[in-house]
């Protein structure tokens, strides 16, 4: 096994390799490896990187537990009524920050290994993963010419991949890993891990997948098709997420929250109103909704409602419609 440096070291050895000199089936062989050794290479800064979220959003949680602990044992009984009302409400805040940490940290874990490589040694906390070491050069059987062929023509042809639309028959194995999820849902991560490339293009199917739980859907639809899709994403931003692990606009490419996609979420739930951006075609829409959704929820609870848990930062800036917010709350 080998580290990142030797992976580095040998991915430098074929790009100073001179591949005149060689021959076709040499220069086959170092261009499939290459091509394998760069993809491993990517996926080792993409785990280093996650590795490092995950840490710095454990330590918020440590954070936020610890004033918690330390909130809950200034809220006594001798305490004037004001400043208990005070405590109170950073308590709720606190807590509403605590559960979007936690459901970030849930779905940034089970977005990692299949649970079945539990068994495996953990690796420590910090140590990189390991790589494998490449394989010594033999002579290749024309077959093998053949695949490496095949491979670097898949690797020419990255980026031009097309989603994939097909039926979901009763029988298929597609409706057998839907029909798992529905029965397993705790299970739900380590399913979709294991699922081939192309089901992860398959709009049908992920479509069925997002109605379970549209967060964990748009999380692992294929990047470089269903992601980039406006019509898939507005559908999956429009559906309601039963199990609270995350928001599916959280899971979404930046650049893929477009006017229409962002309408379809704050229809759903007018707190998604915090991801519009100024220059959308639908703001002023997409404001007047989240306005709407806002006051609703205000009615419902009127003396019991907290203002800036309610109201999104976006329409805070509002001195107009806060004024409105602050009557119907009964804090004129």
């Amino acid at each position: 096994m080998v580290q990142k440096k030797s992976l580095q070291d040998r991915l430098k050895e074929i790009a100073d390799a001179t591949f005149g000199e060689l021959s076709d089936e040499e220069v086959l062989r170092l261009l499939a490896e290459r091509s394998r050794l760069a993809e491993q290479e990517k996926e080792f800064e993409l785990q280093q990187k996650k590795n490092a979220h995950l840490e710095a959003v454990s330590a918020e949680k440590t954070q936020l537990e610890a004033k918690l602990s330390e909130l809950n044992k200034l809220i006594s009984p001798e305490k004037p009524d004001d400043e208990l009302l005070h405590l109170i409400k950073e308590r709720k805040e606190i807590e509403a920050t605590l559960d979007t940490v936690n459901a970030e940290l849930e779905m940034e874990k089970r977005g990692g290994a299949p649970a079945e490589t539990s068994a495996e040694t953990p690796e420590k906390k910090g140590e990189e993963k390991p790589v494998p070491e490449a394989a010594v050069s033999e002579p290749l059987q024309q077959e093998e010419v053949e695949v490496l062929e095949k491979e670097v023509t898949e690797t020419e042809e990255f980026g031009r991949e097309k989603i994939v639309e097909t039926e979901l028959s009763e029988t298929s194995d597609l409706r057998k890993y839907i029909d798992r999820m529905k029965n397993n849902p705790s299970q739900l991560g380590t399913i979709l891990d294991q699922l081939p490339a192309s089901a992860k293009k398959d709009k049908v199917f992920m479509l069925e997948v997002a109605k379970i739980d549209p967060a964990y859907a748009m999380h692992y639809a294929d990047a470089t098709t269903l992601k980039k899709e406006e019509d898939f994403n507005i559908r999956v931003a429009g559906m309601k997420n039963e199990r609270n692990t995350g928001n599916a606009l959280a899971e979404m490419l930046p650049e893929a929250r477009t006017s229409k996609v962002v309408l379809s979420a704050v229809k759903r739930d007018y707190m998604n109103v915090r991801f519009v951006l100024p220059q959308m075609d639908d703001y002023d829409e997409i404001l007047d909704i989240a306005k709407k959704g806002t006051l609703e929820a205000v009615r419902k609870l009127k003396d019991g409602a907290d203002i800036r848990l309610l109201v999104p930062r976006p329409l805070q800036k509002d001195q107009i419609f806060m004024e409105q917010v602050e009557k119907i709350a009964g804090k004129a």
